[in-house]
């Protein structure tokens, strides 16, 4: 299907945009990854440079393949409102979302939705946690962290 290379992150994360489970649209899967619509308006929190990353686990037990998605956002807490919002909170933790991401070398990934599970497995919260910083001049920022079980890798966003 979609070459396993391609989806190694390099760099890390360079933006997120969240939308709700239920959203995905038109989904057109081609040789090179897929072409998505959404039906929602994405939420988008500007991430903090270099601080943000994108990990697949793939685990096997008796023949069932797992794929654990694990999405980890770093904010300025100040710009990142939106997160501490309790009903975002709530629908991440329930209902789940689905990410774009988009990698630090400008490669897309559509997350937490799979050709085989649809938005059955999306991501769900883990944690968020609030930091003050160490050091005089830290930013306080929140790491939110999403995660999901699918059967699948992430798939490539085409444009």
């Amino acid at each position: 299907m979609f070459a396993t290379e391609y989806l190694k992150p390099k760099g890390g994360v360079a933006r997120v945009a969240l939308h709700t489970a239920d959203a995905v649209g038109r989904l057109v899967v081609e040789e090179e990854g897929c072409r998505v619509s959404f039906a929602d308006t994405p939420l988008e929190v500007p991430l903090v440079e270099q601080a943000s990353h994108f990990e697949e686990t793939v685990t096997a037990d008796g023949g069932s393949i797992a794929v654990c998605h694990r999405l980890t956002m770093v904010a300025e807490r100040n710009l990142a409102s939106e997160w501490l919002d309790p009903d975002f909170l709530r629908r991440a933790a329930l209902q789940g979302v689905v990410a774009e991401v988009e990698l630090c070398d400008s490669r897309r990934l559509l997350v937490g939705y799979s050709l085989r599970l649809a938005e059955e497995q999306p991501l769900r919260l883990q944690s968020m946690d609030s930091s003050s910083g160490q050091r005089p001049n830290d930013l306080p920022s929140i790491t939110l962290t999403l995660s999901a079980t699918d059967a699948e890798m992430a798939m490539p966003i085409i444009y």
